[in-house]
């Protein structure tokens, strides 16, 4: 993630993350004298900072997707009625995992969907 500065529909400074550069503008669109320029240590801190928050928002996201890609299939086991299982005390075992799993599941993603 970069940062841009805008005043008057201008661009006015920009905190390049991936080039580690920062350029200024002045009013006319020109490039101010002595930028481009690479981050002074404040500046890498805060990028540093920016892409951290990236990456643990893209984990975060990836989390999220692959704990609800899970739910359809614990549903379907869940589903499955008690007649289908025919007395297998293993697969109703499995149903109760399955539906332990699933709240499991929920609360993760309410408290991951919570720190977006």
């Amino acid at each position: 993630m970069s940062v841009y500065v805008y005043a008057d529909n201008v661009l006015r400074e920009f905190w390049d993350d991936a080039a580690r550069t920062y350029t200024a503008w002045d009013a006319a669109g020109v490039v101010v004298a002595g930028t481009p320029r690479p981050f002074t240590a404040a500046e890498n801190v805060a990028g540093d900072s920016r892409v951290a928050q990236v990456s643990a928002t893209s984990n975060q996201k990836s989390i999220l997707q692959l704990l609800n890609d899970t739910l359809p299939t614990l549903d379907t086991i869940t589903n499955t009625t008690n007649a289908n299982m025919s007395g297998n005390t293993a697969a109703a075992a499995i149903k109760d995992e399955a539906r332990a799993l699933r709240r499991i599941i929920r609360i993760l993603t309410n408290n991951l969907s919570a720190t977006n």
